[in-house]
């Protein structure tokens, strides 16, 4: 059963770097708040709320696309992590 795990969770990972996280969360904050703007001023002139979900619907899919997927853009910037050193610890009892 781990095995399986581990293998879905090879599949689920989606590594981005620090810097691309920020822009990725700033462009999440933009496209919502755009996206949310749109379609209150559609559902609006429709006078429709199901028109303004349906839209926000489809706005929320879109920022999802663009978002959630690992693109390599968004692991340009790899971390170098220290290696950690050996140390041997006598017991004595």
């Amino acid at each position: 059963m781990s095995e399986i795990v581990q293998e879905i969770n090879k599949y689920l990972v989606f590594p981005v770097d620090y810097p691309s996280q920020k822009k990725l969360n700033d462009r999440t904050h933009i496209l919502i708040i755009l996206f949310g703007i749109i379609s209150f001023v559609y559902g609006y002139v429709t006078q429709s709320i199901k028109n303004l979900l349906i839209c926000y619907g489809v706005g929320i899919l879109i920022t999802s696309l663009i978002i959630v997927p690992a693109y390599p853009f968004y692991n340009k910037q790899k971390l170098n992590f220290v290696t950690p050193k050996r140390v041997n610890i006598d017991i004595a009892e």
